[in-house]
């Protein structure tokens, strides 16, 4: 279900864009440091207001990103998308240092 699920998303992706191996490449990169440096804020942020707080605003980031990316993708251009990506991945990681 998961690859069916993929190939759908695959497919109607590059009716909007056409993205070259490398603005693939970009948004691999984003995503790899979105995860590398997403960590370490949260750390800071527990101990300075808590996990409820910053887990609450995380999550409102995360939805907020989430709801851009279609518009991102089709019209707003690869480094407005480049940006959410960065975030979203950044925001997933956000319960690791607890």
């Amino acid at each position: 279900m998961t690859f069916f699920i993929s190939y759908v998303v695959n497919f109607v992706l590059q009716l909007y864009v056409d993205y070259s191996s490398e603005e693939k490449g970009q948004l691999m990169w984003a995503v790899a440091f979105g995860s590398m440096l997403g960590t370490f804020p949260f750390a800071w942020l527990y101990t300075r207001f808590g996990a409820r707080y910053v887990l609450f605003g995380a999550g409102l980031l995360s939805a907020a990103a989430t709801a851009l990316t279609p518009l991102a993708v089709t019209q707003l251009g690869l480094p407005f998308f480049l940006g959410l990506r960065f975030l979203q991945v950044g925001l997933i990681f956000r319960q690791f240092p607890l």
